[in-house]
């Protein structure tokens, strides 16, 4: 039966577009294939585990399906020594030196947001960790790979995981055109909210720009994280050279509020 399962969740993630979201309940209401991998792969490893543990009976799992697990469905859980206890302490199975026991514990799939062209997709650990790397994510570019703050966010992202502070809500999402599934640009934010203010940065590939996503990314994100309980404002600051920038955000409504040191700051509030 398990490996049955196995075969039928295996075909539906291979012949499945990479674009497509399956409906499961948490956090977001949708998951992509990889989403639904992970979710299989860590019911057979953490059951197997418990009925293993019923009979008295040793077993541990290959390290890299663990951290597959970790780095696509559990991206708030800063890394342990080793994938499999750390897996059997996020899912309060287990102890781990230096951290409380887990006694409530869910998976979490990461976000899309979409506007009228694009998909906004909420980057996890392992995308992150492959675009720091001049990896591609798993994404198809246009132009052929991502601008350099697009692996300079990236960077930031894996480093927010290594040190167990990583929220894909508030972190970076790649900017996919629905149309050809082709990745034009990258938008995030720089943290978590803070006394009820985000701030929010982005760049385009050169062949996508020119053509609306900048501003059009930045009026969905901007009104997603306003929509929130704990923002009343959003943050851009923008280089005095960078007019093309400048024009993005005061199209999207933000309004320039100061001028220090070649920097515009401009703020958008609820």
């Amino acid at each position: 039966m398990v490996s049955a399962m196995g075969v039928l969740l295996a075909a539906a993630v291979r012949t499945t577009p990479r674009s497509v979201r399956a409906f499961h309940p948490f956090p977001f209401r949708h998951a992509s294939r990889e989403g639904f991998a992970a979710m299989g792969i860590a019911e057979v490893l953490l059951h197997t585990h418990d009925i293993a543990e019923g009979l008295g009976i040793a077993y541990e799992p290959p390290a890299e399906l663990c951290e597959f697990v970790l780095t696509r469905i559990f991206p708030h859980v800063r890394p342990g020594p080793s994938p499999w206890p750390t897996l059997l302490w996020a899912t309060g199975r287990g102890e781990l030196e230096g951290r409380e026991r887990v006694t409530t514990w869910r998976w979490y799939n990461n976000p899309v947001l979409r506007s009228e062209r694009l998909g906004l997709e909420g980057v996890t650990p392992a995308v992150a960790a492959s675009l720091s790397v001049a990896g591609d994510g798993g994404f198809t570019w246009a132009g052929g790979a991502p601008a350099e703050g697009t692996r300079v966010g990236a960077g930031i992202g894996v480093k927010q995981y290594e040190e167990g502070t990583f929220l894909p809500e508030w972190g970076m999402y790649v900017l996919v055109r629905r149309e050809d599934d082709r990745a034009v640009g990258a938008m995030g934010f720089h943290g978590a909210p803070a006394d009820g203010r985000v701030e929010i940065g982005y760049d385009l590939v050169v062949e996508a720009r020119g053509n609306g996503y900048a501003t059009e990314a930045l009026r969905t994100l901007s009104a997603w994280a306003l929509d929130q309980d704990a923002v009343h404002t959003v943050v851009a600051v923008v280089e005095e050279p960078n007019v093309p920038s400048q024009k993005v955000v005061t199209r999207a409504g933000f309004t320039e509020v100061s001028r220090q040191e070649g920097r515009i700051t401009y703020e958008l509030r609820a």
